[in-house]
């Protein structure tokens, strides 16, 4: 086995990445990754973000952010298997 060590967390049921919610005046919302200044569908975030301010009711998902951040997250259960295949060592907690 690798010396490598790979820890799953079971109860976010997924692996994901941090992303932060960018909602303009008129409620468009994106999303992006904290250290850019562009959302995933390449907005760039100018102005004021409103996304405390505007209830979810009233924002417009972009589809562009929403289908990125869905191919990002990873079924830990396939993840899993597939790591213990390569040979390397996995730890799974709740």
């Amino acid at each position: 086995m690798s010396e490598q060590l790979i820890k799953i967390n079971k109860k976010m049921g997924a692996i994901k990445m941090q992303f932060s919610e960018w909602t303009k005046k008129l409620g468009q919302q994106c999303w992006s990754d904290p250290d850019t200044h562009t959302t995933f569908c390449g907005k760039p975030q100018l102005g004021n973000n409103y996304a405390d301010l505007i209830k979810d009711e009233f924002k417009t998902p972009c589809k562009t952010c929403l289908d990125i951040i869905d191919a990002r997250y990873v079924d830990t259960n396939k993840l899993e298997n597939n790591l213990k295949k390569a040979g390397l060592n996995v730890i799974v907690f709740d």
